[in-house]
């Protein structure tokens, strides 16, 4: 049998498939969920199970979130940001020390500000910010969130960085397995300062206050710029080097949002399900069967509910500040 005979067998209603077409009945329905509850264990299991306890994840989501971060600020006609090693080394620490302590905040218990973690990695900074995660397994969900708050998505889209950083750690939170995510960004410190510049410069930048930095257009625990930055910004301009478009290979884009493609295969099938029944209603207008229609409908609803059960499970244990 042929694909085209398959096809006019499973979703075209005709006399010798008795305008019943096969992919409606009862027993493929069946089969169909059945899949259906196959697949979504798997997700659940690896998406609570595995990848919390897995370093793959960690080695890839680096990469993925700044190409991430790139497309929208490639969006908007920004420089696109350079990864690079001292901020990685920074957020990292930040990220280890979330984990290993359990705290999940810009500031630790200890009143220890992200700006501490910049001066750790030897990273001196004219501007800097700070974007955190938490139980996100899914790169493309983290920049999501990011990017559908204000503050997170003003660090990202903010035209005064130039590099990022990414840190990933697991540990515990509240009592359970979290995985924290710390995105760092910065503009370097240039090389050599005139003695003019010396003069402006009085002020190391984790001293900053909100009332002192005027540049400063958010919350100082997750953006801040020394004094003086706007003049560094009127007499040095930097010699960007271009970064590379796309950091991560295609296999680390695909195996770093799970629920992504996941909700995209529930996609798929519901289509083939809303086509299928379009088809049996539309082609034999004068024969229907209500049985095949509650098959198909019954269907749709599982996959709806589904989608809307993993999205709303996954942003109950996920957050961003």
């Amino acid at each position: 049998m042929d694909l085209k005979q398959l096809f006019k067998k499973y979703f075209i209603p005709h006399a010798e498939n008795d305008h019943r077409p096969h992919f409606l009945r009862r027993e493929r329905v069946v089969y169909a969920i059945a899949l259906l509850v196959i697949f979504e264990t798997l997700f659940l299991l690896g998406n609570f199970l595995v990848f919390p306890q897995s370093k793959f994840l960690a080695a890839i989501l680096p990469n993925v979130l700044v190409d991430y971060a790139n497309e929208a600020r490639g969006g908007q006609s920004l420089v696109l940001l350079k990864l690079d090693p001292n901020l990685a080394k920074g957020a990292q620490m930040k990220a280890e020390d979330m984990a290993a302590r359990g705290y999940f905040a810009h500031v630790s218990p200890e009143g220890v500000t992200p700006w501490y973690w910049f001066d750790q990695a030897d990273y001196n900074f004219v501007y800097a910010g700070e974007n955190l995660a938490i139980n996100f397994t899914d790169s493309r969900e983290v920049t999501n969130a990011w990017l559908a708050s204000p503050t997170h998505r003003a660090n990202i889209l903010n035209n005064h960085f130039t590099e990022v950083g990414i840190g990933v750690a697991e540990g515990l939170y509240e009592g359970r397995n979290a995985f924290f995510v710390v995105q760092f960004f910065g503009r370097p410190m240039p090389a050599v300062i005139s003695e003019e510049l010396q003069v402006v410069l009085t002020v190391p930048p984790r001293e900053v206050s909100p009332e002192e930095n005027q540049i400063a257009a958010h919350p100082s625990e997750t953006f801040v710029a020394v004094q003086g930055a706007e003049f560094i910004d009127d007499k040095i301009s930097d010699v960007l080097e271009t970064p590379v478009l796309s950091l991560a290979s295609p296999i680390e884009r695909i195996a770093s949002q799970p629920k992504t493609l996941t909700n995209y295969v529930y996609l798929i099938f519901a289509a083939v399900v809303g086509f299928a029944l379009l088809l049996k209603i539309l082609i034999k207008i004068k024969i229907q069967h209500p049985d095949l229609i509650l098959n198909g409908v019954f269907m749709l609803l599982i996959i709806l509910w589904v989608v809307v059960f993993n999205n709303e499970l996954v942003e109950a244990v996920a957050a961003v500040l």
